[in-house]
């Protein structure tokens, strides 16, 4: 479902099911209480939505426009609320127009302007030698809760 909305928005898919992974697996997130998922009456997955400091409304392009967009987004407005959060974030690229649209008639206003560069490497480069006294690992379990950590306190301003 993440991906057809990523198809739709941006014509390939960013996000994989790691980075999905991670958002409901951030620290203090509890699924029972801070996520919803609508499906169709024949079961699919139609849209999603997490809230915890931020918040995250996914709705597939096949259901967009039906109000699913601006009931989770209410619905992730409210829980903020009940886990006594002041505010909430909503991260939207402006290319989504119409979710901007719903946040700006909620009141929502932009805090920061991310540029996103890439460039196609037409083959993967070698990998340099860390600096002496760096040890670089893969991710290991026990890791999660310091990876948090420092995502938290480098975008805290935010």
């Amino acid at each position: 479902m993440v991906a057809a909305c990523e198809r739709e928005l941006f014509g390939r898919v960013r996000a994989d099911l790691g980075r999905i992974a991670a958002d409901l697996a951030r620290p203090g997130l509890v699924p029972e209480t801070d996520t919803r998922l609508v499906h169709d009456r024949a079961g699919q997955l139609v849209a999603r939505a997490w809230v915890n400091r931020r918040s995250e409304v996914d709705v597939h392009p096949q259901h967009q426009g039906r109000g699913l967009g601006g009931v989770l987004l209410a619905w992730a407005e409210t829980r903020a609320r009940q886990a006594g959060s002041a505010r909430i974030v909503q991260t939207v690229p402006d290319d989504d127009t119409n979710a901007v649209r719903l946040l700006r008639s909620r009141g929502y206003e932009p805090m920061v302007t991310q540029w996103l560069l890439e460039y196609l490497m037409p083959e993967e480069p070698a990998l340099p030698e860390p600096p002496a006294g760096i040890l670089v690992r893969p991710f290991r379990a026990g890791d999660e809760h310091g990876a948090h950590r420092l995502v938290e306190d480098a975008f805290d301003e935010w």
